[in-house]
């Protein structure tokens, strides 16, 4: 059963409640978690970070974090076709800058791996977004 409530659609799947997101143009599908659970499936670890709807343990933030980046760099090109969604894209940069710095500074025992992970995170996010900024002034 698929039901839409604006731009996010909820579904019943297997007996469980999923939300589906459309973030950079992809459907990412997200359990609708009353305990505050990782929001990917088959993870029980506990939520860690909210990104958009979804809410995520650090390793699948850090997972779709990276995913995003990678899709980002036509961010400039987006721009100049003065297409809306390179606006979105943006948005979805500056909040994962946000809780990246968010999550490094309010969770104490993150390995150093993870803390190596979450400043690339921060360092790309903000290249990416000066570039943007460039290639449209």
């Amino acid at each position: 059963m698929l039901l839409r409530l604006d731009n996010i659609f909820a579904t019943r799947f297997l007996g469980e409640s999923y939300d589906c997101v459309n973030l950079n143009a992809k459907i990412i599908l997200c359990k609708v978690s009353m305990d505050r659970r990782c929001g990917c499936l088959d993870c029980t670890k506990l939520c860690a970070v909210t990104l958009g709807v979804c809410e995520y343990c650090l390793r699948h933030f850090i997972l779709t974090c990276y995913r995003i980046l990678e899709e980002s760099p036509e961010i400039g090109r987006r721009d100049q076709k003065n297409d809306g969604s390179a606006d979105a894209q943006k948005e979805s940069l500056l909040e994962i800058i946000d809780q990246a710095t968010s999550v490094s500074l309010s969770t104490c025992d993150l390995t150093n791996q993870e803390r190596g992970q979450l400043l690339d995170i921060l360092l790309w996010a903000s290249d990416l977004l000066r570039d943007g900024r460039k290639q449209t002034a």
